[in-house]
């Protein structure tokens, strides 16, 4: 995947992805720097996912097609980056993440 790619290439790091239905296992298995994460899956009141993600104790980055470029309501003030990205606005949101975090 792209997005696997990007980070390897900026980080150094070991990438994981996940799809919506497999997900809750990896983030069970724990010991992520950072999750990035379609900000969908948390649209629509789907709390069971919100919860998981703010267990992971994780930098978390959405991406988005645009719908929730003004926030992701419960996750206020965390990095968005719109899709399609550009590899340097993945690496700089990641990269503010971790820094923050």
């Amino acid at each position: 995947m792209e997005v696997e790619r990007i980070l390897e290439e900026a980080f150094g790091c070991e990438v994981e992805i996940a799809t919506p239905y497999n997900y809750p296992l990896a983030l069970e298995k724990g010991g992520f720097a950072v999750i990035v994460i379609d900000a969908s899956l948390l649209a629509d009141g789907q709390g069971e996912a919100a919860r998981r993600i703010e267990n992971a104790a994780a930098a978390i980055v959405f991406t988005t097609l645009d719908a929730e470029l003004e926030g992701v309501p419960g996750f206020e003030g965390l990095a968005i980056v719109q899709k399609p990205f550009r590899e340097g606005q993945l690496v700089r949101a990641v990269g503010k993440a971790i820094a923050s975090n």
